[in-house]
């Protein structure tokens, strides 16, 4: 397992990924983006600063399987989940807002 002990709060956690990639769980602090990224089967979050909660869960997060890990890196860290999550995104910025209906003003 890997120990993510980010002191500030990391909008996406690229050593998160990089590890899940690898199919190796972590136990990571959750703070940032790193509780979007590490489910249950692949890491154990503790809340941050907490050492003495990691050092507990290392025995847990190395009894995790390595192929769940590296499925939940190609899910949520690909390049082509990335490209999915950006299309989407910019898909609802361009989408028509509806109309607001004005109070008392028929259409």
């Amino acid at each position: 397992a890997v120990l993510i002990t980010p002191c500030w709060d990391e909008p996406y956690g690229l050593v998160v990924a990089e590890a899940l990639a690898c199919g190796t769980p972590v136990v990571a602090f959750a703070r940032g983006g790193i509780p979007e990224i590490v489910d249950s089967g692949s890491g154990v979050l503790v809340p941050a600063g907490d050492t003495d909660a990691m050092a507990a869960a290392v025995p847990a997060a190395t009894a995790l399987s390595r192929s769940h890990a590296r499925r939940r890196a190609l899910e949520y860290c690909s390049e082509r989940a990335m490209v999915k999550s950006y299309v989407a995104l910019y898909q609802r910025l361009v989408a028509p807002a509806a109309e607001p209906v004005s109070a008392g003003r028929p259409r």
